[in-house]
């Protein structure tokens, strides 16, 4: 109900298919959740700070590894890479990330590259060192997705996974 006091809903019926609407929204959220879970099968070695959830959304967003030669086209894929603004000889500004990839991938890694930053001590010690390179918070949060991204790559090289 306090959800609908504070969009200033005073009419009882619009609160109660409100209320309706969000817990038919939070169900199906759930079942979606199931079939990712049960519809991708993995066997790649446990990432710590990695959701089995999130690792199956991103495996599901790659689809087939092995269109990708390479761990640069796969960063480029979920556009991580970095797009350089410059005319003739000149560069311009800051580059910024090209985003022109999977946008559902690239929520996956972000949120994930900020789990892996907290609990694994490999990424909190590379987090450490580009903050001591005064590089922005974002920055740093890009780059951590960018290594997950290579190593979620090259562990589904060497293990095969299967979508069903």
């Amino acid at each position: 109900m306090s959800s609908a006091k504070s969009l200033s809903i005073e009419n009882d019926f619009e609160q109660e298919m409100l209320l309706k609407t969000k817990k038919n929204f939070d169900t199906q959220l759930k079942k979606i959740k199931q079939v990712i879970l049960i519809g991708i099968t993995v066997k790649i070695p446990q990432i710590k700070g990695l959701s089995e959830l999130h690792l199956k959304a991103i495996i599901s967003e790659l689809g087939n590894i092995s269109r990708f030669k390479n761990h640069k086209q796969i960063i480029a894929y979920a556009g991580l890479d970095l797009s350089i603004r410059e005319s003739g000889s000149s560069v311009r500004g800051k580059s910024k990330l090209s985003k022109r990839g999977s946008k559902t991938m690239r929520y996956f890694l972000f949120q994930s590259a900020w789990g892996v930053m907290m609990h694994n001590e490999k990424y909190k010690e590379y987090y450490q060192k580009k903050r001591q390179e005064n590089k922005h918070y974002y920055t740093c949060l890009s780059a951590i997705a960018r290594k997950l991204l290579c190593e979620i790559y090259h562990n589904l090289k060497e293990h095969p996974y299967s979508i069903n």
